[in-house]
């Protein structure tokens, strides 16, 4: 079974994504606040969600972040600039 890409869903497709793993509706908007609003990289830190909970999504969801990396070795065009570039789940490299 390929896992849902929690990231990629709205409250209202949230929800029901929920209920359709046995939970609440008022998870979802638990859930979308850690994800969209305080930005958590992985399931454990939501901390007021169930260990229940917690291991259903790791087990039917994917919770990717970009990842910043600094440039080290590239010429910069622009004095005291900084450059940065990121990094998918998948270690494609975005600049």
């Amino acid at each position: 079974m390929e896992k849902t890409d929690i990231k990629s869903l709205n409250l209202e497709e949230l929800t029901a994504f929920v209920e359709s793993l046995g939970e609440k509706k008022f998870r979802a908007k638990q859930i979308y606040e850690w994800i969209h609003r305080k930005h958590v990289a992985s399931f454990s830190e939501m901390t007021n969600i169930s260990a229940a909970l917690i291991e259903k999504l790791n087990q039917n969801c994917t919770l990717t972040s970009l990842k910043r990396r600094m440039c080290r070795s590239r010429r910069l065009t622009v004095p005291e600039s900084t450059c940065f570039f990121w990094t998918t789940a998948m270690s494609s490299r975005v600049s």
